[in-house]
C-alpha cells in the first residue's frame, strides 16, 4: 500500500492543487457576479440590486475553512506552509500572490498583509488576529483585486497603524497608505463574518477604498454581517466609489466624516432588518452625493451635518425609505441635500443646531415626504416645509420660517410663542390628549415639525412642553411655494457663514431691487477722494423739473478758462461794473481804480 501511495504521490499533489485552483475560480466567479452597475451609468444601487447582492454575499461567506492555508503572525516572524508562489514573506510583511483561502492569526506589533495587484478570488479569514503596521496599512488590497475579508465566528480581531501612516503630516514616509485597511483603485472588497473586527487608526483614516478605473474596473466596498468598530482621527470609512452596508453592527468614532463616499452610500435593503449603525462622534455623519437608507437602525451624533449630500457629477439626493434614523447635529443641519430630499418610509427623528442659519431638514430643490414618521426639532430661521409630494404634517414655529405652506418668504403658519432648552420634554397630542410623539430636546429650539399619515387634514393638534400646552397647529398637506434653500456651507466641509446681527434676520424686511432694468456692471462709483456722507449735495427747494436743467453755453467751452473767485475778502458791494461806465473812477466816489481809496456809501 505504501508503495502505491509513493508511486502516485506526485499525481495526488497535482490533483489537490487543481482542486484548490478550481475552488478559487468559483469564488472569483461569485465575487465577479456581485459587481454593481457602472458608477457613471447608475452610481446608486436599486433596492432589487442590493437584495440580489446580499444573496451573493451570503453565498460567498460559505467558505470551507478546512481548505484554508494558515498564516500565523508573531513579533519574531510569520509561519505558514504556503509555497512561495502563493505567499511571499519578508520578515513580518506578507504578500498574497495567488487566489485561495488564507487564515490569519497571531499577534504582531509591526507587520502587514498585502494582496498583490490584480489578484482575484482571495479570502482572508481573520481568526484572533492582532496586527499593527508601523507607518503603513495593516491590510492593503492593491489595484484591481477582489478580496473577501471575513472575521471568523466568535473571533475578536484588531488592525491598527501608527501616526506615521499619514503622508500629509509625514511626507517623507513613502510607505504611508493613510488608512489601516486600504483598498486601492479598482479593488472590490467585501467585509463580512460573524466575528468582530476592530479598526484603530492613529495616522489618518480607518478604512479607505479607491475609485473605479476604466482599465481596472469598478471599485466597491461592501460590509455585511460583520461586527465592525472603527476609530480614526480623520474619516472612519471613506470610499471614492460605491459603499454599501447591508447588515451587521457598525460603530464609528471619527475626527471628520464617519461614513463617506464620493459616489453613493446605501444602507440596508428592502424587506431586511438591515444593519445597526452607531456614529458616536464625528464632524459629519454620512456624506455622499447619493445617500439611501432602506432599512436598519442608524444613530448619528455629529458636530456639523448629520447626513449631507453635496453636489456630485450626477444626481444629488437623500432618500429614506425604511428603518429608524436618529440625528443629533449640534452645529449643523440634520439632513442637508444640495439636491432633492425624499422620505417615503421609516421612523426619522432629527435635532439640529439652535443657530438660525441651520435647520433640521434642508434641501436644495425638492423636499418630498410621502410616508413614514418624521419629527424634527431645531431653529425656525431657515426651516423648510415640503414643496413636493407631502403627507399631512404639522408646524409649530415661534419665528419666521422660509417656505411655509403660505408660500414665499411668509411666516410659518400657526406661529406661537415658545422656546425649548436642552432637556425639555416635547409632546404632540391630538384633541383627545393622546400622545402622538414625544422626545427630549437636545438644545435650544423654537421650531417643531411632525409628519405622519395618521394626522387628519385640518385637524387641530397641540404642542406640549414639560406637560404644559404652549400652542396648537392645524395639520395640512399643502405644499410650500419655496423650492429649497441655497447651500450655506462648503461642500468639502468647513465652517458656515454667520448671519448678520447675531442671527437676528428678518426675511420680511429684505432690500428690494430697483425698478426697471438693473445693470450690475454699471453701478455708481464712489469719488476718488475722501467721501463725507454728512456733506451730500442737496436737491433744490421747491418743484424740481429735470426737463428744465441749466444748459452749457453755446460755442466752445473751455474748462481751463473759468472765472476765478477774487483773492482775499470778497465784498459784494465792490462788484465789477457793466460796460459804458468810467473804468478809471468809481462812479460814486470818484476814486481811481488804482488808488483803492473809495468806499461804498
Amino acid at each position: 500500500m505504501s508503495g502505491i501511495l509513493k508511486r502516485f504521490r506526485v499525481p495526488l499533489i497535482v490533483a489537490g492543487i487543481l482542486c484548490l485552483l478550481l475552488t478559487a475560480v468559483l469564488i472569483a466567479h461569485r465575487v465577479q457576479a456581485s459587481k454593481t452597475a457602472g458608477s457613471e451609468a447608475q452610481p446608486a444601487q436599486t433596492a432589487e440590486e442590493t437584495q440580489d447582492q446580499q444573496t451573493e454575499y451570503s453565498m460567498m461567506t460559505e467558505v470551507d475553512e478546512a481548505d484554508a492555508v494558515s498564516i500565523v503572525f508573531s513579533d519574531n516572524g510569520v509561519r505558514t506552509r504556503a509555497n512561495d508562489d502563493a505567499v511571499k514573506i519578508d520578515g513580518t510583511d506578507v504578500t498574497i500572490r495567488a487566489p485561495g483561502t488564507y487564515t490569519l492569526s497571531g499577534s504582531c506589533a509591526n507587520g502587514s498583509v498585502t494582496v498583490k495587484k490584480g489578484t482575484q478570488g482571495v479570502v482572508l479569514i481573520l481568526d484572533g488576529l492582532e496586527l499593527t503596521a508601523d507607518g503603513t496599512a495593516a491590510i492593503s488590497c492593491n489595484k484591481g483585486t477582489e478580496v473577501t475579508i471575513m472575521a471568523a465566528e466568535g473571533s475578536d480581531n484588531t488592525l491598527a497603524d501608527t501616526e506615521d501612516n499619514n503622508d500629509e503630516t509625514n511626507p517623507s514616509n513613502s510607505n504611508a497608505e493613510n488608512a489601516v485597511l486600504k483598498c486601492k483603485d479598482g479593488a472590490r472588497v467585501l467585509l463580512c463574518g460573524t466575528g468582530t473586527l476592530n479598526i484603530a487608526a492613529s495616522g489618518k483614516n480607518g478604512i479607505k477604498a479607491g475609485a473605479s478605473d476604466a482599465e481596472l474596473g469598478e471599485a466597491s466596498l461592501t460590509i455585511t454581517e460583520l461586527a465592525l468598530n472603527v476609530t480614526a482621527p480623520n474619516d472612519g470609512v471613506k470610499a471614492d466609489s460605491i459603499l454599501t452596508i447591508t447588515s451587521g453592527r457598525i460603530t464609528v468614532n471619527a475626527g471628520d466624516d464617519a461614513i463617506r463616499s464620493d459616489t453613493a452610500v446605501t444602507i440596508g435593503a428592502e424587506e431586511t432588518d438591515g444593519p445597526t449603525l452607531e456614529i458616536s462622534g464625528c464632524t459629519e455623519g454620512i456624506e455622499a452625493p447619493q445617500v439611501q437608507l432602506l432599512s436598519g437602525d442608524v444613530s448619528i451624533q455629529a458636530s456639523d451635518d448629520g447626513i449631507n449630500a453635496p453636489k456630485g457629477d450626477g444626481t444629488t439626493d437623500i432618500t429614506i425609505a425604511g428603518g429608524t434614523l436618529f440625528v443629533d447635529a449640534a452645529q449643523g443641519d440634520g439632513l442637508d441635500s444640495n439636491g432633492t430630499l425624499n422620505i417615503t418610509g421609516g421612523d426619522v427623528r432629527i435635532f439640529s443646531s439652535s443657530r438660525s442659519d441651520n435647520s433640521p431638514i434642508d434641501s436644495g430643490s425638492d423636499l418630498s415626504i410621502t410616508g413614514g414618521t418624521v419629527l424634527a426639532v431645531g431653529s425656525s430661521g431657515m426651516a423648510q416645509e415640503p414643496n413636493a409630494a407631502a403627507q399631512t404634517y404639522l408646524v409649530f414655529s415661534a419665528g419666521n420660517s422660509i417656505g411655509g405652506p403660505q408660500g414665499g418668504f411668509g411666516g410659518a403658519p400657526n406661529s406661537i410663542e415658545f422656546s425649548l432648552t436642552a432637556g425639555d420634554i416635547v409632546q404632540i397630542t391630538d384633541e383627545k390628549g393622546a400622545v402622538l410623539a414625544e422626545a427630549e430636546a437636545k438644545r435650544g429650539a423654537d421650531y417643531v415639525f411632525y409628519s405622519n399619515a395618521s394626522l387628519a387634514d385640518g385637524g387641530t393638534y397641540s404642542l406640549n412642553v414639560n406637560g404644559t400646552a404652549v400652542g396648537t397647529a392645524e395639520a395640512t398637506d399643502e405644499l410650500s411655494a419655496f423650492g429649497g434653500l441655497p447651500d450655506m456651507g462648503d461642500p468639502g466641509g468647513g465652517s458656515r457663514p454667520e448671519m448678520p446681527d447675531n442671527g437676528n434676520f428678518d426675511p420680511n424686511n429684505m432690500p428690494q431691487r430697483p425698478d426697471g432694468d438693473f445693470d450690475p456692471n454699471n453701478m455708481p462709483q464712489r469719488p476718488d477722494e475722501d467721501f463725507d456722507p454728512n456733506n451730500m449735495p442737496q436737491r433744490p427747494d421747491g418743484d424740481f423739473d429735470p426737463n428744465n436743467m441749466p444748459q452749457l453755453p453755446d460755442g466752445d467751452f473751455d474748462l481751463n478758462n473759468m472765472p476765478q473767485a477774487p483773492d482775499g475778502n470778497f465784498e459784494p458791494g465792490s462788484r465789477p461794473q457793466p460796460p459804458g461806465q468810467n473804468v478809471g473812477t468809481d462812479a460814486q466816489s470818484g476814486a481811481t481804480a488804482e488808488s483803492g481809496e473809495g468806499k461804498d456809501a
